[in-house]
């Protein structure tokens, strides 16, 4: 018992110890180096902010955020895009990506923008939202 005893005193007196110690003192020198640096990657950070703010502002509607106004309209050709290039068409995902390629396999080039309603997934509405960035050109 006095040795728990002796060891949680010990113990006791070692945090009040350090509770109470004086801090180091510091140099002058280091902290004003070290207020400096922060300082200037403080504004390194305020400039990289800004740049991007005013690549991306204004670039939204009001309907909705998600919507954006500056994306630049691209033409997609339906009879020689890839994969990729099919998912940057407004409305189509991996999956009806996939299904175009394969009725274009299966079926050869598409004659008309109009025969896309063909393939499981796209209806009406989806075709009109990708008409303006489709075109169709036949294979040589």
């Amino acid at each position: 018992m006095t040795l728990v005893s002796f060891m949680i005193g010990s113990l006791l007196l070692a945090v009040i110890m350090w509770l109470y110690e004086p801090p180091p003192p510091y140099d002058q020198d280091d902290y004003q180096a070290l207020e400096r640096l922060f300082r200037k990657r403080s504004q390194i950070l305020k400039e990289e902010e800004s740049q991007i703010r005013a690549r991306y502002e204004g670039k939204t509607t009001v309907r909705s955020m998600s919507k954006r106004t500056d994306i630049e309209e691209v033409k997609v050709n339906i009879n020689k895009a890839g994969l990729d290039a099919l998912q940057t068409l407004p409305g189509i995902g991996p999956a009806l990506a996939e299904r175009i390629l394969a009725y274009r396999k299966r079926q050869g080039p598409f004659e008309r923008v109009d025969e896309l309603v063909r393939v499981k997934g796209i209806g009406r509405i989806t075709l009109q939202k990708m008409r303006g960035n489709l075109v169709q050109e036949l294979r040589d």
